[in-house]
């Protein structure tokens, strides 16, 4: 299975037990979360600091999905093919965030909202909620934009020498100086483990 497949609903069913993981995936995603260098360097101390003590109220809206009644369900669009759409969108930007972090934050706002309509349904989560949130104030964009770490093997580029220019050799094909620019650089890519459920994936 691989490693950022998010917990699976397939539009039919019951939907608490997709939205209990749910809540345990976005606990467990957040504990590693915490341990990057995505955030305001300043806020980092303060921000492990305040999960420690957040995070065990993601367990109690776990455990109180399997209170919704049918009303709540309907009402807050936790059911069918409006709830596989939701979980999907998570999923493809979970894809995303694995290959590139730029999409972090578009990823956090879209648990954010499901996050939302499950606390909102249940009464219960407002502090898990809010300390989410604060994961998204907290965001370094420029961190957020840092090329990836080098392959181990590849060829540094030695900052003493003068940069690249421009090769005055004819391209082949138009006759013309051919221009010999170095890619810009990737931007950053995460090294964070994922989690099926409240299970993680190694």
């Amino acid at each position: 299975m691989s490693t950022n497949t998010f917990p699976a609903f397939t539009g039919s069913g019951n939907p608490r037990p997709f939205l209990n993981d749910f809540v345990l995936w976005t606990r467990n995603f957040l504990d590693d979360l915490v341990t990057e260098t995505y955030f305001y360097e300043p806020l980092r101390d303060g921000l492990k600091k305040a999960w420690s003590e957040a995070r065990s109220i993601f367990e109690l809206v776990a455990l109180k999905t399997s209170e919704l009644s049918v009303e709540k369900i309907f009402d807050h669009g936790l059911f069918g093919f409006q709830l596989k759409f939701k979980s999907d969108v998570i999923n493809h930007l979970l894809g995303l965030f694995k290959k590139s972090a730029v999409v972090l934050r578009k990823l956090l706002e879209a648990i954010d909202t499901l996050l939302d309509s499950i606390a909102d349904a249940i009464g219960f989560g407002e502090g898990a909620k809010e300390i989410k949130e604060f994961f998204e104030h907290a965001l370094d964009d420029e961190e957020l934009l840092q090329p990836s770490s080098p392959p181990p093997g590849s060829t540094q580029p030695d900052p003493t020498q003068p940069a690249p220019t421009q090769s005055s050799s004819p391209s082949p094909n138009t006759g013309q100086p051919s221009s010999t620019q170095p890619d810009p650089p990737e931007p950053k890519k995460t090294g964070m483990k994922f989690y099926v459920g409240s299970r993680r994936v190694r």
